[in-house]
């Protein structure tokens, strides 16, 4: 009985590597132009990058993290556009693992993400992995999610994502899981909150 349940785990933990592994080659595909070198022109990142011209600057300078900034309006607090100094959190370094260490900005790193968070989401409504698998693809390949990627709205493809995860803990937490539904909601959380998109966390 004890070799039969660990077979049994064994073949679950191979179909859910399956499935991501599906998952980056997807992500990957999809994306394939960035192979070429190609990149999607996005105007807020661009105009991000812009922004935090003059405090990037003054830090290759001085070697100081300004927390102040002229670039916007007439003058304001520059922790949320710019360089600050801050040691990376816990969910700086589990988003960035999430995303395969990919880097943030990256279209396929954010389809992955997409992918995983809702994989994660029907799993906990009790979804066969596989038709699970079908129901994050119908998901990440919608047309909004997708569209938002071309005027930059990174912060926000990455707060849609991560409302699955919340809710997926929320959901656990419901059912009596209190420990495992409330660490998922705790990392989903945490993640969306990270992701800086208040406008999507006040959606939630």
């Amino acid at each position: 009985m004890k070799k039969a349940l660990i077979d049994s785990l064994i073949s679950f933990s191979k179909t859910h590597l399956l499935i991501l592994l599906a998952f980056l080659a997807l992500a990957i595909a999809y994306m394939s132009p960035i192979l070429d070198g190609k990149v999607i022109s996005q105007h807020d990142m661009t105009a991000f990058d812009g922004v935090r011209q003059e405090l990037t600057k003054y830090h290759e300078e001085t070697g100081e993290y300004s927390q102040w900034t002229n670039s916007l309006f007439s003058g304001m607090p520059a922790f949320h556009v710019g360089p600050s100094g801050k040691t990376p959190n816990v969910f700086s370094r589990i988003a960035g693992a999430v995303r395969l260490f990919i880097t943030y900005r990256n279209p396929v790193a954010i389809l992955f993400v997409y992918l995983l968070c809702f994989y994660v989401l029907l799993l906990v409504l009790r979804i066969t992995p596989w038709i699970a698998a079908m129901g994050a693809i119908a998901f990440a390949l919608s047309s909004y999610n997708l569209i938002i990627l071309q005027p930059g709205h990174i912060n926000k493809a990455y707060a849609i994502a991560y409302m699955a995860v919340v809710v997926a803990g929320i959901l656990l937490t419901y059912r009596g899981k209190y420990l495992g539904g409330g660490l998922l909601f705790m990392l989903g959380l945490g993640l969306e909150l990270y992701s800086n998109h208040l406008q999507i966390t006040y959606y939630l």
